[in-house]
């Protein structure tokens, strides 16, 4: 973990033993372990901003807000953001938009078998 990522790991968690602080079995219940390394990405933002994904979190580092700005990744806004929908493939153009869901049918070539 690069250094500003490690201080955030270590300063957050959840409360075990009412003590002050976090030990790192307290982190390690909240983030989990690390999964990559840090890395730049692109967030569903569109901030570039190095990244390093754990079993429960992305870990965000906004330079831009002040140094060492660790932001955790919007992973529940992403995972449930309206998607965009589908281009319809146009074999499929006389086809009648579906019902009561999204879900399109994949058009499918049929072809006769010889043998």
């Amino acid at each position: 973990m690069c250094d500003a990522f490690l201080r955030y790991w270590q300063s957050h968690g959840l409360e075990f033993d009412g003590k002050r602080g976090f030990s790192e079995a307290e982190s390690l219940a909240l983030f989990g372990l690390p999964l990559t390394e840090a890395r730049i990405e692109t967030n569903s933002s569109g901030d570039t901003v190095l990244t390093q994904w754990f079993e429960r979190a992305r870990f965000e580092l906004h330079t831009n807000l002040g140094p060492d700005v660790v932001l955790l990744g919007l992973l529940g806004r992403e995972a449930f953001e309206p998607q965009i929908e589908p281009q319809i493939d146009p074999r499929c153009a006389d086809m009648p938009e579906p019902v009561n869901g999204y879900v399109s049918p994949n058009c499918i070539t049929v072809a006769e078998l010889s043998g």
